[in-house]
């Protein structure tokens, strides 16, 4: 037994024996420094020289090419590429290419061909949003907003009304306070508005409110207003991400190739592209179905066009999105007396959550002691049938101890030249929301069809259906619109609607527009209005109102009849922005039909601090920031996104009270209006504000002091010029380069005053070197005695 086990286990061993060495040549082939030329050649692969690499040539006319040097091949080496091993990791350039390799001995250059799926892809990223600046802490500030005003009709006494909002910031956290006072009226003179603390989290896209609010709704709820805790998310506070769907590309070339993007024929993005893989990212468009191409044209003239196409639309949510919406607290009322009235306590939420780019979920739901309702859904986006939502409803009323349950859904089709929506909606009697509570008439089935279609360049229709049950009856109601540039300075509208109820009774409208630009400031329009019991005719002319300082006004004029009597009427108003203030007017008078006239004026404008700084401007609707040169200088023109603001006052601010919060913005000025002694560090700034805050924009001036003079070598027989020389003297602006002309003379900037010294080597002797800058008004000094080095 015991000589049967040895004999296997010698047999083993010479089988073993004599096949190892073969085993050990399949996996790693065999090389030595004697079959193995070292050489530099240049590597070109797929056309795209990769620079000159030391490689290794072999017996059997392969290369092979360090493990560290395949990174600037632009490829990862394939799973099936042996690693070699020779004083160092090796690949075999035979191997990884597995196309072509061609060697040009002549010229030491080697010309790869790999497969384009092994190369470096290359990423082409069409958002066109800048990177995502970086989110600091916004600065304390405040806004105190004001309107003071003083109204006056034919009848009844003369109102004087003040209107005023105060937001703090201090961080992240905001304070507001909305208040108004009015006299003329059986009312209390002072009223309490909105109430908020804010928290925005600008990095999450997510706001924490607690006061005074309207709540979101959400898909299956309705907006009410309240007072609570809510948190939302906001895509608004995060303009740079992109949360709806966008096409994607993925394509390849085997050669240097030209890339083209375009959408319905149009081209929207052309580059050149480096041989492998090419993923076209994030493209995004107007809303619809558009035709996506690209087309690839390779070194070689040939030409793949890939092509599909692609609904562009916010109404679903990208894959892995969310957007949501939580409301405690309590409902709502402002009085007739203009107080806030705090009813029962109150709830509400929704969640959208993007499954894929084609699936959105939802649902939501609304309630208080009484009742409770909500839903849930889907959203399905195609890109070739379009868009349908379907939701089932249901609610329960405690105080009657009943159920109800409903449906909705909704298919919208976008196309570039049309567009068409149906929607039907179910309930049974009794379904609660917050919506029904405040009216009797409640909503039972609603049908709505509706589209629009572009007729030209120039013009668009569209038509509005709806035919509704209600608790009170039903009613039908039908639109159509058209607009059109008929010209580039010439525009109109027009719409006519007609309406008709259970009961019977039937109203028609009819309105027309038309508007003409005399200039990029002034423009004049007319407009006829009709209805069963009413004609009119309007003419109108006026001025817009420029973003920064300026007049705006309209003036018109209305010739009428209702119901057989004429009527005629007049109105003017007129807007004046300065600098600290506005002004505004509006009057209206009636001189046939009635005798009746009403006129009210106002000033209006902001009270603001930041960074120690206060002033006066006009309203804050958003947020505002401050340009400042730096240096005092007025009369210098600074632009928000290439409109001008103002002009700097005499210490080189500026105030601009209309900036959007969240949005990268570029504030940026003429500095050819700047004085030659100053200087500035920047000439753009850009900014992305907090919400209802200041934004400080500087521009870094200073005032330029400069030295001029020469550098003398001081010897026993005299002086001369050092010419042509660079060295450095140090002293109270610390370290300051001496760099002279041949001439022997220099030029420094922004050297304050004091001693400075120094060394220089001239002719193989160093000496030594002393300057001294006085205190000094002028932009440039010249220094009578120089820099002299002995």
């Amino acid at each position: 037994m015991k000589l049967h086990a040895r004999s296997a286990a010698f047999l083993i061993a010479c089988i073993f024996s004599a096949t190892a060495p073969l085993l050990h040549a399949q996996a790693v082939p065999a090389a030595s420094q004697d079959n193995a030329d070292e050489l530099i050649v240049t590597v070109r692969a797929n056309g795209v020289s990769r620079g000159e690499f030391t490689v290794l040539r072999t017996a059997d006319g392969d290369f092979w090419i360090a493990a560290q040097d395949v990174e600037r091949l632009k490829l990862t080496p394939r799973p099936e590429a042996r690693r070699r091993t020779l004083a160092g990791d090796y690949y075999s350039l035979r191997d990884l290419s597995n196309q072509s390799l061609r060697f040009d001995e002549a010229n030491l250059s080697l010309n790869l061909d790999f497969p384009a799926g092994a190369l470096e892809a290359t990423r082409i990223d069409l958002s066109g949003r800048p990177p995502r600046g970086e989110i600091t802490t916004p600065p304390a500030s405040a806004i105190l907003n004001y309107r003071a005003g003083v109204r006056q009709a034919d009848v009844g006494p003369m109102q004087l009304r003040l209107n005023t909002e105060l937001n703090a910031r201090v961080g992240e956290v905001l304070f507001r306070q909305e208040a108004k006072a009015e006299t003329g009226r059986n009312l209390p003179v002072f009223a309490r508005g909105v109430t908020q603390v804010v928290w925005d989290d600008r990095r999450d896209g997510r706001r924490l409110l607690l006061g005074d609010q309207l709540t979101a709704g959400g898909p299956f709820g309705s907006s009410f207003p309240a007072a609570g805790l809510s948190v939302t998310k906001l895509f608004s506070m995060t303009p740079d991400v992109l949360y709806q769907p966008t096409a994607n590309f993925q394509v390849s070339t085997s050669t240097p190739s030209q890339v083209e993007v375009a959408v319905d024929g149009n081209p929207v993005y052309r580059t050149t592209v480096a041989p492998g893989p090419v993923n076209v990212q994030n493209l995004h468009y107007y809303s619809g179905v558009r035709n996506v191409s690209v087309t690839v044209i390779d070194a070689n003239g040939n030409r793949q066009v890939y092509e599909q196409p692609f609904l562009f639309t916010d109404t679903v949510l990208a894959r892995g999105m969310h957007e949501y919406s939580y409301f405690l607290g309590k409902r709502s009322e402002l009085g007739f007396d203009d107080r806030w009235r705090y009813r029962e306590q109150a709830w509400q939420g929704f969640h959208r959550y993007g499954v894929s780019d084609h699936l959105t979920l939802e649902a939501g739901a609304e309630g208080n002691p009484d009742f409770a309702s909500g839903g849930a859904g889907v959203t399905l986006r195609s890109d070739l049938a379009g868009l349908l939502s379907v939701g089932a409803l249901g609610s329960v009323d405690r105080v009657k101890d009943r159920t109800a349950q409903g449906w909705s859904t909704r298919y919208t089709y976008i196309a570039p030249r049309a567009t068409f929506y149906a929607t039907r909606r179910r309930l049974d009697p009794g379904f609660r929301t917050f919506a029904s509570a405040s009216t009797s008439n409640a909503l039972l089935a609603e049908t709505r069809l509706g589209g629009s279609l572009r007729l030209s360049e120039m013009a668009n229709a569209s038509l509005d259906y709806t035919r509704a049950s209600e608790t009170g009856g039903r009613r039908e109601n039908f639109a159509v619109r058209l607009s059109s540039s008929i010209t580039r300075q010439l525009s109109m509208f027009a719409e006519y609607s007609r309406s008709r109820t259970g009961g019977g009774s039937e109203s028609w409208a009819f309105n027309t527009y038309l508007r003409y630009e005399l200039d990029p400031q002034h423009w004049t329009g007319g407009t006829y209005r009709a209805s069963r019991d009413f004609r009119a005719v309007e003419a109108e002319v006026g001025r817009k109102l420029p973003q920064g300082e300026g007049v705006g006004y309209r003036v018109g004029t209305v010739l009428g009849r209702t119901r057989g009597e004429p009527a005629e009427s007049a109105h003017a108003a007129a807007n004046w922005n300065l600098r600290p203030v506005s002004f505004d007017f509006n009057a209206s008078t009636q001189t046939r039909g009635g005798q009746s006239w009403f006129a009210e004026a106002g000033v209006s404008g902001a009270f603001v601090t930041l960074d120690g700084y206060v002033g006066a401007t006009r309203q804050v609707p958003d947020g505002f920031a401050l340009a400042r040169l730096g240096v005092p200088q007025g009369g210098v023109d600074v632009y928000l996104n290439s409109q001008v603001q103002g002009r700097t006052d005499a210490d080189g601010n500026l105030l601009i009270p209309n900036v959007g919060a969240f949005g990268r913005q570029d504030v940026t000025l003429d500095d050819k209006k700047l004085s030659m002694e100053y200087s500035l560090a920047r000439k753009r700034v850009t900014i992305a504000p907090a919400y209802k805050s200041g934004t400080l924009v500087n521009f870094g001036g200073k005032k330029l002091q400069a030295v001029t003079g020469h550098a003398w070598l001081q010897q026993a027989g005299g002086r001369k010029p050092i010419a042509s020389r660079a060295w450095t003297v140090t002293g109270p602006g610390g370290r300051l380069a001496i760099e002279t002309a041949p001439s022997g003379d220099f030029y420094l900037e922004d050297g304050p005053a004091g001693r400075y010294t120094g060394s220089v080597q001239v002719d193989g002797k160093v000496y030594s070197c002393a300057m001294d800058i006085p205190s000094f008004t002028e932009a440039v000094h010249e220094l009578r005695d120089g820099l002299v080095c002995r």
